[in-house]
């Protein structure tokens, strides 16, 4: 199973660097790559969504595996699988989250996302879903027990404690002039 993700990965990365390279004399003719300001409003906003739902998934497995932490797992996963499902009903090639490093998207600004190669499917084309591949990865991450599972709205709650006593303390100051 892996072995097809990474050959489909190898796949990306090398058409991300040819189009980043400009060289489409070396792409497949039928390597449709669309200006993002070609777009609808909607099939831009569903690009959006799943470019950020991309590099929450990312962030995910870089901070899993760089600092052994992982930050609301569920959600994150939840929504990339939300965004690639509507980008896959928009009609669009989805892609191995790792290739966004490759394709050197930096921001949402259309520009950067028209080098990040978004792929209109031909009428019948095969797509491989990645929103099963990244859930079965983080599982296995975090069956290893090195992960320390953390749930943001311990810290968001923390933190709003935090500002109410702060808040507290200072209506106990005297008014100064």
């Amino acid at each position: 199973m892996f072995a097809k993700v990474k050959l489909i990965a190898s796949a990306l990365r090398r058409r991300l660097f040819l189009m980043h390279r400009g060289d489409s004399s070396l792409l497949p003719s039928d390597f449709n790559c669309l200006p993002f300001a070609s777009l609808s409003r909607q099939e831009q906003f569903v690009v959006s969504q799943y470019l950020i739902s991309v590099a929450e998934v990312v962030g995910l497995l870089n901070g899993i595996q760089s600092r052994g932490r992982a930050v609301d797992h569920d959600l994150v996963l939840a929504n990339f699988a939300k965004g690639e499902a509507a980008y896959v009903a928009a009609g669009f090639m989805p892609f191995m989250p790792g290739a966004l490093k490759a394709s050197g998207l930096t921001s949402l600004e259309p520009q950067a996302i028209d080098r990040s190669g978004l792929v209109r499917r031909s009428t019948g084309d095969n797509h491989a879903c990645f929103a099963a591949v990244m859930r079965q990865q983080v599982e296995r991450l975090l069956r290893s027990g090195k992960v320390i599972k953390l749930d943001s709205r311990v810290a968001e709650q923390r933190l709003k404690e935090l500002c109410d006593s702060s808040r507290g303390y200072r209506s106990d100051l005297p008014d100064q002039p």
